[in-house]
Parts: C-alpha cells; structure tokens; sequence
C-alpha cells in the first residue's frame, strides 16, 4: 500500500499507516471473520477475506519492520557500528526475515486483488465484502468522502440482509 518514503538520508521504509487506517483494516476484520474458505461459502466472499487477512498481516508486519528499523538505526548509530557488523545482528537478520515475508505477502495479495474487479457478486455479504477491500484499498486521508461512503454502504448492506432474512 502506497510508496516507500525516505526521510531524509535514512533507510527507504514502508509508510506508518494512520490510526484510522489501522482501526478500520481491524474493523474490516472483525466484520469478515471466518474461515476464509468454508464450504458454501460464497466465493467473493471467500477471496476478499483472504485478501483482507493478507493485508492486515502485510499492516501488522511493516509496522514491525518500522520500529526494528528505528531501533536499529538508533543503536548503530550510537555505537558507531560498520555496515558490515551492522548486518550480521540478529536484529537485521530479523528485518531481512520481515521483508521478506512482506514481499511475499504482497505478491500474494496483488495476486487476488486482479481476480476480485471479475469475480460476479451474487449475495449482499459478496458486495459488502467487496467494498470492504475497496474501502481498504482508498486512503481515507486522501479520499474521506469515498472512504466513508464505502464503510456506510457495507454497514447497510449487512443491515438490510439482517432485516431480509
């Protein structure tokens, strides 16, 4: 999600993700928590759990990374340590395992992410799942009117099947 940024002569590092963003990827979570693929279960449904359990790992991890980053940055640079030391601390070996896993991750989610905009909706729960990983997917600082429109229409999506059934 979004670029690397550099800050100034430091390291590239992933982007801290907001408070918001981090609150909604756990809402989004907690909306969709069941097993990803389940019997019966709708397969748009299923395909955007998946993708929103990626994501919420690919969150958790690049956090991770961010602050073994800081933390390691700040120690080297206190005890003035080589490149070559610093690359061989279990810390850095840590960051190499995070990155890793990340890019991993990524590929696996940029993966399903091409096949969710082909895959038909054939339940509220599918388009509610689905604008679930757009809402994900859309800054909510850059964009808050689309990303609040997306989180209300999946909230009434899940009303309105509850008053259907």
């Amino acid at each position: 999600m979004g670029s690397r940024q550099k800050t100034g002569g430091a390291v590239a590092r992933p982007p801290e993700p907001s408070k918001h963003t981090t609150a909604i990827s756990a809402s989004a979570m907690q909306n969709f928590r069941t097993k990803a693929f389940d019997a019966g279960k709708d397969s748009t449904v299923a395909a955007c759990e998946k993708w929103l359990a990626l994501q919420a790992e690919r969150t958790r991890l690049s956090l991770a990374w961010s602050r073994g980053d800081e933390w390691l940055l700040a120690k080297c640079g206190k005890l003035d340590i080589s490149a070559d030391r610093q690359s061989n601390l279990p810390e850095a070996r840590k960051l190499r395992e995070i990155a890793a896993r990340l890019k991993s991750l990524h590929s696996a989610s940029d993966l399903l992410l091409e096949s969710l905009p082909t895959a038909r909706a054939t339940t509220a729960e599918a388009v509610a799942a689905n604008l679930s990983v757009a809402a994900a997917l859309i800054y909510s600082d850059d964009h808050p009117e689309a990303h609040g429109l997306m989180v209300r229409a999946v909230r009434d999506l899940k009303m309105l099947g509850r008053n259907i059934c």
